[in-house]
């Protein structure tokens, strides 16, 4: 710090440098400069009341994924926070015992299907060939049978035969006669082929076992714990070689591609929302980024204590090349919604506003006065409603006027300013803090 006497030289050396001719501007001709400001139109148009609620992240879906069988963890496949596809093995059971007896069911199955074959299949042709051999045959012994027969009640006749000789002639020929008979109905069964009745038999044998080797099949694949749907690993609760009880939990999983936001709503905004309404929502852990959804659900029973009903947004998450979710369970959330009727308003951005003073004081300046030096109109207003970065206003405001939206707090009514800059109020009706950027609800 300077001594006090270097300072004043200081003080005098810098006056003694200044220009001749140019004064010093006298003492209040600064506050009376123009100050430079910006400016916006204001609006006129059809809007709701909005209305911003603070909420939370939900998962879609949450499941503990369990055990459908007892058995020995033989080794699971998942971390906690590892993403995971619907339908991917989380953990496997021993499947010696089950195997085994698959393996049995297997080759009893393969005899029915080869006995139900051979049974459709018939007679082969050589077996057919054999069979009218033994036609042929019985037909042959029945002829010399008939034939000794004859001889022999030739000599009978004569004398030269017995009784005895004579019945066993003729049992011979009854004997070869039903030979002769059987071999002949073998050889038509053998030709007509396997009875329906005896193939139905067999089928039904075959759809037993079939049914016996599914549900051993079954049995085995719950041997295998898969994911249900697409979702990340929030808890494991086994590691390999512990012994799970059917209905033992395994992992819990949740479902991050869609998301819940849930926000408590009061009852008298509940009752404005309509079937058409879209909530904007946006998350303090991720600044310039927000989403807009019409999946608004209004979970029709209020907190007993507070009166307020829970409102769900579903969203459509973002999933990053790693497979990791933007949106997690548990973020801090604002939704947005619409809660009155649909309205005529004047619009005026909120930085148009100056709320130090009662009531709120908007300066307007005049239309058309882009880089002139105009004084700027004091106008009180009163703030009716929000629409998104506006404010909806009740005053002596026309539609087209400019009013102004930055350098407004060092104005005074009356007070000389240069419109420097116009902001289109089109660039303004695009919301900084709730852009469309991410996209919609997912139905």
């Amino acid at each position: 710090m300077f001594p006090k006497r270097t300072a004043f030289l200081l003080l005098i050396t810098a006056a003694a440098i200044v220009p001749c001719g140019r004064s010093r501007p006298a003492v209040g001709q600064e506050s009376n400069q123009a100050d430079k400001v910006a400016v916006t139109e204001v609006l006129r148009r059809k809007i709701r009341d909005e209305r911003t609620f603070v909420g939370s992240v939900l998962a879609r879906r949450s499941v503990r994924v369990g055990a459908a069988v007892s058995g020995r963890v033989l080794r699971i496949h998942v971390e906690e926070g590892q993403r995971v596809e619907a339908g991917q093995v989380l953990a496997e059971l021993e499947r010696d015992v089950i195997d085994a007896r698959l393996a049995a069911a297997q080759a009893e199955l393969e005899r029915r299907k080869a006995e139900l074959a051979e049974l459709v299949a018939g007679a082969r042709p050589e077996e057919l060939e054999a069979a009218k051999a033994r036609v042929e045959a019985a037909r042959l012994r029945l002829q010399l049978a008939r034939r000794r027969l004859a001889r022999v009640q030739s000599l009978y006749e004569r004398g030269g035969a017995g009784d005895e000789e004579l019945d066993d002639a003729a049992t011979s020929v009854e004997q070869a006669s039903q030979l002769l008979r059987e071999a002949d109905a073998g050889y038509r069964l053998l030709q007509a082929g396997t009875r329906p009745e005896r193939i139905a038999q067999s089928k039904a044998s075959v759809r037993s076992q079939e049914a016996v080797l599914a549900e051993l099949r079954s049995q085995r694949e719950k041997h295998l714990i898969r994911a249900p749907f697409a979702g990340y690993v929030v808890q494991k609760y086994i590691e390999s070689g512990a012994w799970l009880r059917q209905g033992d939990p395994v992992v819990e999983l949740i479902e991050l591609d869609e998301v819940y936001v849930e926000a408590p709503v009061p009852e008298q905004h509940v009752a404005r929302l309509n079937a058409e309404v879209t909530a904007r929502v946006a998350f303090d852990s991720l600044p310039g980024r927000s989403f807009t959804s019409r999946d608004v659900i209004v979970i029709p029973r209020a907190f007993t204590a507070t009166r307020n009903f829970p409102v769900r947004v579903l969203l459509r998450n973002v999933i990053g090349a790693n497979g990791a979710p933007l949106i997690k369970v548990g973020f801090s959330a604002r939704v947005t919604l619409a809660t009155g009727p649909e309205t005529d308003a004047t619009l005026v951005p909120k930085d148009a506003l100056l709320l130090n003073v009662k009531p709120p004081v908007i300066y307007v300046v005049p239309a058309g006065s882009l880089h002139e030096t105009v004084p700027a109109r004091a106008v009180q207003v009163e703030v009716i409603g929000y629409w998104r970065e506006w404010a909806a206003v009740r005053g002596d405001l026309q539609p087209g006027e400019w009013v102004v939206i930055r350098g407004n707090e060092r104005l005074a009514p009356g007070k000389q300013v240069t419109v420097i800059e116009r902001v289109p109020s089109e660039q303004l009706l695009t919301p900084r803090r709730f852009s469309d950027e991410i996209g919609t609800g997912a139905r």
